[in-house]
């Protein structure tokens, strides 16, 4: 098979990476951080920039940080950047200005599960390593303090250096609209962290008898984003499926995958067959953001529903499927521009996110996310939740054992990654749409092959 390797100019033209160096190796160093430069004195005077999107919650998370910080290093003004339209095009345009007009790249840039494979691969981030080695030589127990699986959603492919640090620790749960399911006469018993996979079938059931006998046959149960990676990927993991080997061959169809790789797609077809889901190649959908559906998979943070559906919301965690369940979780978070002028500074800022102040500091500013601290798990104990102790958030920490990266692309070209996750995407489209089989994999192959 062919795995796509795109030149430098290509990606200049195409999508704005010119001047991202090796095509997807790493780029030196400018101004390392050192031993030394960790040193940083409390009135050190200092301006750092830091990329975010352009959700309003990212600039008020920051500003919130922000003023945090300059209670321990009062001279340091940190100032968001937000990045407008494509981020990793718009990163792009950036670092090709950044030779004629340093500064064009923000100190700290912005990074989620989406992004963070191809900005490492790119050079665009500053190997960490050194400043935890730093933090843990002043305190042998620094790093066992966060979630080692959200920490090494950060590393160069899983398991190697870190260039990313988690802000939280993320995951997908199932969001409820409680009004809904309470009139279609749902047993709310089923509905608890660790429910089964057909637990939440008959909750289904229950819910689309309730709308067609009340005249709603148009409506959707649930909005499952099923073609989504964060949810089809634990899917196929949960059979214990392998998308490729280590060479980027496709194995959905192989002796080993393919038993499993049927039930999941199976699995998510039933979904559309029984309509509890909306048929992925068209428009519609529950409308769970609208009101009108009573369930949705995601991974958003509660603040984001419980200002639409107020008491009438709640979560629970993904439900289990099989022996060996699994439950996507991502990564968002930031990593220091390996152009930094102001590196040292830098990464007091985000040590100061990932301590306890910080990630208070993040509650206060409006995360409902569970911090990256092992320490803050507690929803009832500490801020992140004291809004919402009402709410079930303990299906955000629930078996974190179960947690799924989405990893499956890491054989193939940074370049490539967006392709290989909509490929698969594309597959269960198709799968679900009426495709057999063997021409959804067929498909699929002759896509991977052609990157």
């Amino acid at each position: 098979m062919k795995i796509r390797k795109i030149t430098c100019a290509f990606l200049a033209a195409a999508i704005a990476l010119a001047g991202f160096a090796g095509c997807g190796s790493k780029k030196e160093s400018v101004r390392p951080i050192t031993e030394e430069s960790l040193d940083v004195p409390y009135d050190v005077t200092a301006k750092i920039t830091v990329a975010i999107t352009a959700d309003p919650i990212e600039k008020t998370l920051i500003n919130a940080l922000a003023e945090g910080f300059r209670q321990q290093y009062y001279n340091v003004t940190v100032e968001p950047v937000i990045i407008q339209g494509e981020y990793v095009k718009e990163l792009g345009n950036r670092f090709a200005a950044e030779k004629n007009k340093p500064g064009s790249v923000p100190d700290i840039l912005f990074a989620n599960s989406e992004t963070s494979y191809s900005l490492i691969s790119y050079g665009l981030f500053e190997n960490l390593d050194s400043c935890l080695e730093y933090e843990t030589e002043k305190n042998g127990e620094y790093i066992g303090q966060f979630y080692d699986y959200f920490m090494k959603l950060g590393q160069e492919g899983l398991d190697g250096s870190q260039y990313i640090l988690p802000r939280s620790a993320d995951r997908v749960v199932t969001h409820l609209n409680t009004r809904i399911l309470g009139e279609a006469g749902v047993d709310m018993t089923k509905v608890k962290n660790g429910w089964t996979w057909e637990d939440f079938l008959e909750v289904c059931r229950t819910v689309r008898t309730f709308l067609d006998e009340n005249g709603m046959n148009s409506r959707y149960v649930i909005d499952s984003y099923v073609n989504w990676e964060a949810v089809m990927y634990p899917i196929f993991r949960s059979f214990g499926v392998e998308i490729f080997d280590g060479k980027g061959n496709v194995t959905l169809d192989d002796a080993s995958n393919v038993a499993g790789a049927q039930a999941a797609l199976d699995l998510m077809k039933e979904l559309v067959d029984e309509r509890y889901i909306a048929p992925l190649n068209s428009d519609g959908s529950a409308n769970f953001e609208g009101g009108q559906g009573a369930m949705m998979f995601h991974s958003a943070p509660v603040y984001k529903y419980k200002g639409i559906l107020g008491d009438d919301y709640d979560i629970v965690t993904f439900p289990l499927i099989g022996e060996t369940p699994k439950i996507g979780a991502g990564l968002a978070g930031y990593g220091i521009f390996s152009g930094s002028a102001n590196k040292a500074v830098a990464w007091k800022f985000l040590s100061y996110m990932l301590s306890r102040e910080g990630q208070e500091t993040l509650a206060e500013g409006g995360s409902t996310c569970l911090p990256i601290r092992t320490d803050m798990a507690d929803p009832q104990t500490n801020k992140w939740s004291e809004k919402y102790r009402d709410m079930n958030m303990e299906a955000y920490s629930y078996r974190m054992d179960y947690n799924q990266a989405t990893d499956f692309y890491l054989p193939f070209e940074a370049s490539a990654q967006a392709d290989v996750i909509s490929d698969l995407s594309d597959l269960v489209v198709s799968y679900l749409g009426g495709d057999s089989f063997g021409k959804a994999v067929s498909t699929f192959k002759i896509a991977i092959g052609n990157l």
